[in-house]
């Protein structure tokens, strides 16, 4: 189990490290504005990959042990293409998108949801280093191909951008297919009407509580984008979006720390050993993140204006406003964990529909007025009621005093023991 700990989180930390090379290229050739029509493309990209997940990637996981693989990859796939189709002249009436760009963003999501069902059926065979390796895979071929379109032959268009993900999308595609090939021929495959409706049943329960909080999640992280786009220009989307990429990867660790959590909760059914180690991690999170933060907010606008260009010296600004709800977010995914763990998936459903809800009111209150430092307060404010909300649930349940949230000096021994262990 610790391997494939160790190999999920050095896979994120390599993503990271490649998605800020790309936040790089393209804020240097394509500017601002480029970034932001870039950061508009992935987003929307993102979501429609999460609603085409309701039936599919949200309950895979947990189905394909339990039913016939083929009666539930046939309903996953009808879906996929459903609500592609649906998605597509949609977008044309939202506008949240150039319209020149819709259909790519249609294609593109169609291909990152099918390999999202084959990481499914890999993820369900505990084949997480396949996992990681088709994600690692997909990143790294889309940035290489980004570097040699845009620094090398100087295309500096977004097109480029696009190109480089499909090609990136459809290596991982491929590779997902090869690796997952062997399920497929292994199956047996089962025809008769009620069969399906069983399972579509069965996927509609398990994917869209799943999805749901999923997709409140990826919103309350991203709409300010949208917001931004409307009440100001795309311009400010492309600074935005960069300190969005900085200030977030705060959150590599405490995803990870979040992972190992819940692996051990799921196997214990000891209620004071689960709210201590949580409470532990709670403690260990925040303290890594604040320092992290710090770092963060110290680095000058003049670094920042060296790595991505003149146009995004407001990167700094953003990141201050951001840092307060990043913070109380990474003890949010510890929470996130500690109630998937114990069965209690509605408080995060509950917290994340309460942090969407917050950052639409403040972001129409704040962006129109403050442009990226309003976008940056609101989705702070969202974080904070996110894991307020998540905190007061677990205080209630654990029985836990609020100080008891609060690092200690002792802490610092029991985080050495922890890190041994």
């Amino acid at each position: 189990m610790f391997k494939q700990i160790l190999n999920t989180f050095l896979t994120k930390v390599l993503a990271g490290i490649f998605n800020l090379v790309i936040a790089v290229v393209l804020s240097n050739y394509l500017g601002a504005a480029g970034k932001g029509i870039q950061g508009l493309i992935l987003t929307t990209i993102s979501i429609s990959v999460i609603i085409t997940g309701v039936i599919g990637q949200g309950g895979l996981t947990y189905l394909i042990p339990r039913l016939n693989l083929s009666v539930i990859l046939i309903p996953s796939y009808i879906w996929t293409f459903f609500i592609a189709a649906f998605i597509w002249p949609l977008l044309y009436v939202l506008k949240i998108v150039p319209d020149e760009y819709i259909i790519h963003v249609v294609i593109l999501s169609i291909i990152l949801a099918i390999t999202g069902i084959n990481n499914s059926i890999l993820h369900a065979n505990k084949k997480i280093e396949n996992v990681n390796l088709i994600n690692i895979i997909q990143i790294l071929i889309t940035v290489l191909v980004i570097v040699f379109l845009i620094v090398i032959r100087h295309q500096t268009t977004v097109i480029s951008y696009i190109i480089s993900l499909y090609i990136g999308y459809f290596a991982a595609l491929v590779i997902s297919i090869y690796l997952t090939k062997g399920y497929y021929y292994n199956s047996k495959y089962k025809f008769g009407l009620k069969k399906y409706l069983i399972a579509l049943k069965q996927l509609l329960k398990f994917g869209s509580y799943n999805q749901l909080d999923t997709l409140a999640q990826v919103l309350s992280f991203r709409l300010a984008y949208y917001f931004l786009n409307s009440f100001v220009n795309i311009t400010e989307v492309g600074i935005y979006s960069n300190a969005v990429s900085i200030i977030e990867s705060v959150w590599i660790l405490s995803r990870s720390i979040s992972f190992v959590q819940h692996s051990r909760l799921v196997n214990s059914r000891d209620k004071l050993y689960i709210s201590a180690l949580t409470l532990t991690f709670i403690k260990l999170t925040g303290i890594i993140a604040l320092m992290s933060i710090i770092v963060l907010m110290l680095i000058p606008s003049v670094f920042y204006q060296y790595v991505f260009g003149n146009e995004f010296g407001a990167v700094r600004m953003a990141i201050i406003s951001l840092s307060p709800g990043v913070l109380f977010f990474s003890i949010s995914f510890v929470l996130s964990s500690y109630f998937s763990g114990t069965g209690k998936h509605y408080i995060n459903t509950i917290s994340s529909i309460s942090g969407l809800v917050a950052i639409i009111l403040s972001s129409l209150l704040l962006i129109p007025k403050y442009g990226i430092l309003g976008a940056g307060f609101s989705a702070s404010f969202s974080y904070l009621i996110t894991t307020l909300i998540k905190g007061i649930y677990f205080v209630k349940q654990t029985d836990f005093k609020i100080k008891q949230l609060l690092p200690h000096k002792d802490d610092f021994k029991d985080f050495i023991l922890l890190i041994k262990k």
